[in-house]
């Protein structure tokens, strides 16, 4: 297996930031998380970046989680041959310990900062911090815009729908697991696309590290989304470590499947979020679709799938503006910082996390 293995583990939403990073957490034992408390500016992503090096340099596996508000900076690393991860635990992606100092372990960067220098630029980082909030808002609404008209799209796709052919399609394809015997599969929540100021990324090279054998979905509606479920529920059912990679706009569906000990991937394209795999197999939704009833709402279609085209790279503009933002957030705390004590303690984190 490639080692260049991406994802996001929370992205914006209609609703906010949406977080999957209890998934990091609901590993029993022997598993422990490493979770970061501190500022922005703070050396988080750093000392992470510095971690997930290290494992590479030895050879480990580990999986990058990027941040979808700056997705040049890390937001957690998880090494499964370890039995760890870490992450950023501060807002919006708020992680706190539930069995602390057993399963999970706090890292409190925050301790080697100069508490009373902060306090004197207070006013900076409470103002700072409202426009943030308030860009992070205005993108909320636009994407609460973009689902309302996905979800009408959805909707008129599940009258054309001719659920008995796409149910046969489910049954063809679960038809080819062989169960593994002696053991309990796994599903791991993951977003592989996010919205960003770095535009709409997807990261399709993880997809291709993970799987050989990848069908790539054409499905500007989510009428298949029961089937990527019943895929991924089922292979878990009989012994096989399933990733879930969730739906931007609908974070509470699935988009795509991988499963890695099968080399195997089923992956949704649509135009707000393409997917381009070279060599992968195309399968169209259309085709389990009534071509007429579809033909009936065409410009109403059109309509929606262009005006969802528009509010995005709006909100990726946005999204440019918090991130200027909070790049003038992190020099509050930045020059405030004891980096030397940081990295001391990021070199005995290591040693911690990789022996």
């Amino acid at each position: 297996m490639k080692n260049d293995i991406s994802f996001f583990l929370g992205t914006n939403t209609r609703n906010g930031f949406y977080s999957l990073f209890y998934d990091l957490t609901e590993h029993t034992t022997p598993y422990s998380t490493f979770i970061i408390k501190g500022g922005p500016g703070t050396g988080k992503s750093g000392l992470m970046k510095k971690a997930a090096d290290e494992a590479l340099k030895r050879g480990i596996f580990c999986e990058k989680l990027w941040c979808s508000s700056d997705p040049d900076s890390l937001d957690g690393v998880f090494i499964p041959e370890k039995y760890c991860s870490i992450c950023d635990g501060t807002a919006p992606h708020v992680v706190e310990p539930v069995f602390a100092g057993t399963a999970e372990q706090i890292v409190n960067v925050a301790a080697l900062w100069n508490r009373e220098n902060l306090k004197r630029k207070s006013k900076d980082i409470i103002r700072l911090t409202n426009e943030n909030g308030f860009c992070h808002k205005r993108v909320s609404s636009l994407l609460c815009a973009a689902t309302a008209l996905k979800q009408n799209m959805s909707e008129i796709y599940k009258t054309a729908l001719k659920k008995k052919k796409l149910h046969e399609l489910t049954g063809d394809i679960l038809l080819q697991f062989e169960p593994v015997p002696d053991k309990k599969g796994r599903i791991e929540n993951r977003f592989l696309s996010g919205v960003t100021p770095k535009g709409i990324i997807t990261f399709t090279n993880t997809v291709k590290n993970l799987a050989d054998d990848i069908t790539v979905i054409r499905d500007e509606s989510g009428i298949t989304e029961k089937m990527l479920t019943d895929i991924a529920r089922y292979s878990a059912s009989i012994g096989y470590d399933v990733i879930v990679c969730r739906d931007v706009l609908f974070p509470e569906k699935t988009a795509h499947v991988l499963i890695p000990e099968k080399r195997l991937a089923y992956v949704t394209t649509c135009d707000a979020f393409p997917v381009n795999i070279k060599g992968a197999k195309r399968l169209s939704a259309d085709k389990y679709c009534d071509k007429n009833i579809l033909r009936e709402y065409d410009s109403e279609l059109c309509f929606y799938k262009e005006n969802i085209k528009l509010l995005l790279p709006k909100c990726v503009d946005i999204l440019k503006e918090a991130k200027d933002i909070h790049d003038e957030l992190e020099t509050c705390y930045i020059s405030e910082m004891d980096f030397g004590a940081l990295n001391r303690l990021t070199d005995d984190l290591i040693k911690e996390m990789l022996g």
